[in-house]
């Protein structure tokens, strides 16, 4: 199985400077390492931390995506087009930006005719 995920986090310092989260951005907060996260400089960053880190503590236990504090994350089930996007506000996502996906795929060479 596959646990898709959307990582839009930006840490309360950088909002009003930053549209959203770059790519990579989770890389820090997955491995846990606060010295990686010297723009965290809020308890609702450093909470961050810790929920992104505990999910990939516990897929690493369990080889599935276990969070802390029971969030979901659901596996990935063709026609359900559900992830879970760590943000401001975490939670599942259904038909995650799902109009604009589906045009690229139109336009991509690997499209199916």
């Amino acid at each position: 199985p596959a646990w898709p995920y959307h990582f839009s986090y930006v840490t309360t310092a950088q909002r009003g400077q930053l549209p959203n989260a770059a790519h990579a951005a989770e890389i820090p907060y997955v491995f846990g390492n606060g010295a990686a996260l010297a723009r965290a400089t809020s308890e609702e960053d450093r909470a961050m931390e810790r929920l992104v880190h505990g999910c990939w503590v516990g897929f690493a236990r369990t080889a599935r995506p276990e969070c802390p504090g029971g969030v979901a994350w659901p596996a990935y089930r063709p026609g359900e087009d559900r992830l879970l996007e760590f943000g401001q506000e975490t939670g599942v996502r259904a038909g995650f930006r799902k109009a604009f996906l589906d045009a690229a795929e139109r336009a991509s060479a690997y499209a199916p005719r």
